[in-house]
């Protein structure tokens, strides 16, 4: 397997032959409880719709977290697994090691991952088992082209939302707000959007960890989760 990491930020991995995947090392040991969900933010250029998430633990051994892509989908998609409908999943194991396994048929193609997840929040998506719906799909909005970047964003460095100009004119206002996971408001600004479609963020005050970003375009909504390592 060839894995690299874009422009982007994105991890992009092309099979080279054989069961392609990627043994990350560097993580460190985790413990489960209190982790109800797995999220992840992938984009599939094969036909194999299977994907598998290996879990080393000091307790139970190995065993899998199965969830389903789209073939051949051109955009990225959220896909969120209950861990509860993993039999092997329980409070109190010890995670040391997490093996991304994309394409265990060998199909050829890329994955390309934005983020993988273990957390105690669910984002909203459902069939969460073998979702294939992507936040945009659950959004009632059509905000569809909004991103944020960079993801995960380094302390002091500014996050930018890119807001799609066909959604906004001279009267339109932009509302954001940033939470923290224990649902703490960490930022909020309302603000008429100008001309610049990139809104930027600062993270001085900010803390390492995860963070939930609501974006209010007129009457529209958009969430985003963000790291700041």
């Amino acid at each position: 397997m060839t894995v690299s990491w874009d422009s982007n930020g994105y991890l992009d991995c092309s099979p080279t032959g054989g069961d392609p995947y990627v043994y990350n090392t560097t993580s460190p040991t985790f413990n489960t409880t209190d982790i109800n969900y797995l999220e992840v933010r992938v984009k599939n250029g094969t036909s194999n719709t299977s994907g598998r998430i290996y879990i080393w633990t000091t307790t139970t051994g190995v065993f899998s977290i199965p969830y389903t892509m789209t073939a051949n989908n051109g955009n990225f998609e959220t896909i969120v697994v209950d861990l509860s409908t993993v039999s092997s999943w329980s409070n109190s194991l010890s995670v040391t090691n997490v093996r991304f396994d994309p394409n265990s048929n060998g199909a050829t193609g890329t994955i390309s991952y934005d983020h993988v997840y273990f957390t105690n929040i669910d984002s909203g998506v459902s069939n969460k088992s073998s979702s294939t719906k992507t936040l945009e799909d659950e959004d009632e909005d059509n905000l569809a082209e909004v991103r944020i970047h960079p993801n995960p964003v380094s302390q002091g460095q500014s996050l930018y939302i890119n807001l799609p100009s066909t959604e906004f004119d001279a009267n339109s206002r932009a509302r954001v707000s940033i939470h923290d996971l224990s649902g703490k408001l960490i930022y909020f600004k309302d603000d008429k959007v100008i001309n610049d479609k990139l809104l930027p963020i600062s993270t001085d005050r900010m803390q390492s960890g995860m963070y939930l970003l609501s974006v209010q375009l007129n009457n529209s909504i958009k969430q985003f989760r963000f790291v700041v390592k």
